[in-house]
């Protein structure tokens, strides 16, 4: 037997024109985090960013041997 049951639920978007305040807030968070962080890569050095570059090839190259060594032990 299902027993599943049905309520009421109100809807998740706001009219438009009206937005909360967390709304407002977050947003204004985001705004600023994204340009505190595009800020900080203008003031990189080239040498920091090829350095940062190796190190996400590097991460990514473990990241996927790990998976595969993950993947290979569970076949067998």
């Amino acid at each position: 037997m299902n027993s599943a049951a049905f309520t009421p639920v109100s809807p998740l978007v706001r009219p438009a024109g009206r937005t909360s305040l967390f709304g407002r807030l977050s947003r204004r968070v985001g705004l600023a985090l994204v340009a505190w962080s595009s800020e900080s890569d203008r003031r990189r050095s080239p040498e920091s960013i090829a350095e940062l570059h190796e190190l996400r090839m590097e991460a990514e190259r473990l990241r996927n041997d790990r998976f595969r060594e993950v993947t290979f032990s569970r076949l067998m």
